[in-house]
């Protein structure tokens, strides 16, 4: 992992967030080493990608989809559409966000949501709300 250990993120290209796959890339080093340098590297990434959440029909209404894990609730978000699609299906509905507004969306929701999880169904990373400052810190 020593590439992505050695990369410039304060110049992170378009074309490195692209796919998800310097997220992905992350995430997986993250999953285990648990280390502070490397989820550092995540937040750097998370605030320039662009993320993609599934939208589900609920009661004939578009809402963006929620998981539960024990009594927390989530909202999930994928690197890439592709990482997606494993889970909903390549026709499913989605939108493409910013982490600042998913977590905006999870602040000033209904207050039922606990944090966002992104890839949830592969490799997940976990964002309790109480971690939000650290992503706004540069």
């Amino acid at each position: 992992m020593s590439g992505i250990k050695t990369m410039d993120f304060d110049h992170i290209k378009e074309e490195d967030l692209k796919d998800g796959s310097l997220l992905n890339s992350l995430i997986h080093e993250f999953l285990k080493d648990h280390s502070k340098e490397t989820a550092l590297y995540i937040f750097a990434v998370l605030r320039v990608s662009t993320l993609i959440a599934p939208v589900v029909v609920d009661e004939g209404e578009e809402v963006n989809d929620i998981l539960q894990s024990g009594e927390e609730f989530y909202l999930p978000l994928f690197s890439s559409k592709a990482v997606m699609a494993g889970t909903y299906g390549e026709d499913a509905k989605q939108m493409e966000l910013s982490i600042y507004d998913a977590m905006e969306m999870v602040n000033h929701g209904n207050g039922s949501l606990d944090g966002i999880v992104i890839n949830a169904f592969s490799e997940p990373f976990m964002l309790p709300r109480d971690t939000f400052d650290m992503l706004e810190q540069k």
